[in-house]
């Protein structure tokens, strides 16, 4: 771990919301080879940091490297099935979409 710092995270009104009441936050920067050993061993403990939040009521935040599972995802951001509703309503074409969107999609499939 290169650093940690403790956040106050405020209430937010947005669709996916990260902060659905006033919390705090725990970020970590670790340096990580980015080997395929490396990027594995950051999987498992992303995954293990996961569930202890999950575990404790908390959410994650929607990293970049997409190391969470459907059903840790689902478990985080229960509105998510609502929310790629409503984009599937106002974007049936889907031409609005990101790299980010397919992932989330193919992680939780049509719910």
């Amino acid at each position: 771990v290169l650093n940690a710092s403790v956040r106050i995270v405020h209430k937010e009104d947005v669709a996916l919301n990260y902060a659905p009441e006033p919390a705090y936050s725990l970020v970590l920067y670790i340096n990580q080879p980015t080997d395929a050993d490396g990027n594995a061993r950051m999987r498992a403990l992303t995954r293990a940091l996961i569930d202890v939040t999950i575990k404790h009521g908390g959410r994650f935040f929607l990293p970049y490297q997409l190391h969470y599972t459907g059903n840790e995802l689902l478990a985080s951001y229960p509105e998510l099935p609502s929310f790629l509703a409503k984009k599937r309503q106002y974007d049936p074409g889907e031409l609005f979409s990101s790299t980010f969107y397919r992932a989330v999609k193919a992680l939780i499939g049509t719910v």
